[in-house]
């Protein structure tokens, strides 16, 4: 895997979105985990699911709920983290 895209806020996905690559994988967490934007097939897409919960949202179909230590292991095995 390439690179790591953890989001938190709705107004980063725009200046994000123009980054992802085939590869990539996106984690949303706090407020942007209520985005309806669609995203590339090619792109692995997560939320934390604590956040998830937490806004009375159920997992979306194509999206991976993640715990803690879930995060941990995507952070360890992407080459690259970015927070945005």
């Amino acid at each position: 895997m390439s690179i790591l895209h953890l989001v938190n806020q709705l107004k980063s996905l725009p200046d994000m979105a123009g980054s992802l690559s085939a590869g990539d994988t996106l984690v949303l967490c706090g407020d942007a985990v209520v985005q309806r934007q669609p995203w590339p097939a090619q792109v692995a897409l997560c939320a934390m699911a604590e956040d998830l919960e937490s806004r009375g949202i159920t997992v979306p179909e194509g999206m991976r709920a993640l715990d803690y230590a879930e995060l941990v292991a995507l952070c360890c095995s992407h080459r690259q983290v970015i927070a945005w």
